[in-house]
Order: structure tokens, then sequence, then C-alpha cells
């Protein structure tokens, strides 16, 4: 009798050890450039969204500003320590955190990148949007609003953002390609804050009476440079083209404020990531680069089905 409970009680353990790794969850860390911007709170939203629909537990961790690099570095390692399946990293340079990230595919981590790529190899897929269109996309639109000749300024991110600086290269190569009568006359670093590029361009406007347009290539940036134009009485003077999307903007598209913005969808971005992530984690193939939604928005398309629907996300992001 004692010999079949004990065979009874080994079967009842078995039975839950055997229950519970089938039903425990994968684990997936996402890691987003900071905290402060609409778009991150949006690749947050996604990505939580796809743990939920795919039972995916989700954590999501982001240094406070985009130019901590440190930080997430720290918190790679903290995820390595958590011993999660996969981390979904959006890297806010283009190699700070490969150490942390070499540490983790060691330890059998699946990564994966979102909104930029990285110099490293230390991960099998990037999602982002395109970000070489994207700054065609810009130079094409702010030539055909100044007519094709005149003075701008391309206001840069910071360095070692590998997004950004597509967006900027690309902008760059295809006003000198296309546009010859156009001149850059500044391309500052603005920073990572709505301060920060508020001052630098405060100054900069003054000392550039003559400018004709302005390309943006981040939303905490474009939203310093509104705030710049709007103090110094320029919007009815100088076109400027930003990137991505808030109430703040959609409200300056429509008092002229702003001409136009690069709107990307990083509820997509999120989403994708964890989903990506699962897959690998399940030993599924998948492709090494992904294209996330991209459009140029203005006052005149800002109700087309096409534009509603990614800015949806950005009006109502609670899914």
């Amino acid at each position: 009798m004692v010999q079949l409970v004990r065979i009874y009680v080994l079967h009842l353990i078995l039975s839950f050890c055997t229950a519970t790794a089938i039903y425990a969850k994968h684990e997936v860390l996402v890691i987003p450039k900071g905290e402060k911007a609409t778009f991150w709170a949006l690749v947050s939203e996604g990505a939580m969204k796809a743990g939920r629909t795919l039972g995916v537990e989700v954590t999501v961790r982001a240094p406070f500003s985009e130019n901590h690099h440190d930080a997430q570095l720290h918190i790679i390692e903290y995820g390595i320590k958590q011993k999660v399946d996969a981390i979904v990293l959006a890297p806010n340079h283009e190699s700070a955190t490969a150490p942390a990230l070499k540490h983790a595919v060691e330890k059998g981590i699946k990564v994966v990148l979102v909104d930029s790529d990285m110099t490293s190899s230390y991960h099998t897929c990037v999602i982002a949007s395109n970000n070489a269109i994207a700054g065609k996309m810009a130079a094409d639109h702010l030539a055909a609003l100044i007519g094709n000749s005149g003075k701008v300024i391309l206001a840069r991110h910071i360095k070692g953002h590998a997004s950004t600086q597509k967006r900027e290269q690309s902008f760059l190569e295809t006003l000198v390609s296309e546009y010859p009568q156009i001149q850059v006359v500044a391309d500052p670093y603005v920073g990572a804050s709505m301060g920060e590029a508020y001052r630098t361009m405060s100054y900069l406007l003054r000392d550039q009476p003559d400018v004709k347009g302005i390309f943006s290539v981040g939303e905490e940036a474009s939203l310093g440079i509104l705030r710049a134009l709007n103090e110094g009485r320029y919007t009815s003077e100088i076109k400027f083209i930003g990137f991505d999307f808030n109430v703040t903007v959609r409200e300056a598209l429509f008092s002229n404020g702003m001409d136009a913005t690069i709107l990307q969808n990083p509820f997509q971005m999120g989403y994708m990531g964890v989903e990506i992530a699962n897959r690998l984690i399940l030993e599924e193939k998948v492709e090494p680069l992904l294209y996330t939604d991209m459009l140029l928005v203005s006052k005149e398309n800002m109700f087309t089905p096409e534009v509603q629907r990614i800015i949806r996300y950005y009006l109502e992001p609670k899914e």
C-alpha cells in the first residue's frame, strides 16, 4: 500500500512538472530607446498587445532619455539575470550595447532589433521603417514647398542613432543629386529633448534669417523646433517638415505651424517585435529585415483611410 501511495505521489509530481512546462509563458523583455516620446509609448503598447494575443509574458523597461546608452546596457544585463527568452531592443546607439547583447546571445537569448540597426551582428532580425525612403520623401516634399531653391536647415538627432542617421544621409544625398539649387546652411545635432532642440533652433534662426525650410528627423526635436518657430513668428515664412506624430503635431498641421510630418507605425513595430521574438523562441525561421508602415502626412491627406488607419494608434493608444 505504501509503495502504491509513493508511485501515485510521484505520478502527481511528474504530471504537475509536465503541465508547468507546457503552460509556462515565454518571457520577452522589450527595451525602447527612451520613455518620453509618444512614439516609444506606442511601441510599448504594441508589444504588450502582442503579448496578450500570443500568450507571451512581456516586460517593458526603458531609459528616461534616448541618449542614456549605459542605461540600456544595464537593462539588457537585467534581462540576462532574469533568464528571459528573448530581448526586443530599440538600440539608442549603433554599438554601445553590443557587449551586453553578445552576452545575451551566449546565454541562448534571442535578440530582435526594432527601429534602428546596429553595427554588430548579435541579433537575428531588424524591424524598422525604411529610413532611407523617409529622408528622400522629406527632401522631395520640402523642395516642392520652397520651389526647388533656397536655404534650408537639417535638424539632426544625436550621434550614433542608425535610424536617424539614415534619414539625415538620404535627405542630404537627395538634395545634392536632385535639387542643386537648395543649400543646406546648417545641420546641427539638436539633441534628444524638446528643450535642447528649442534652444538650438532659436539661436540658429536668428543667425539664418533667410532660411526657407527645415527638416527635423525626430519627434522631440520636432516639438522643440515647432515652439521656436511659433515664438519667433516664422511659421508663415519657413516650411517645416517634422517626424512622427502626436496631438500637438496634428494641431500644428491644421494651423500651418508644420507643413508635413513623416508618420511611422510604432504600435505595429512593437507588436511585430514581440511576434518575431516568439517565433525565434519556437525556432522558426524569420526574415532578417522587415519594414513597417510609413507615410508623409499633411493637412491635405490627413483624413484619407491610409493615414487614419495609423494615426488612430496615436490618438487612442490604449487597445
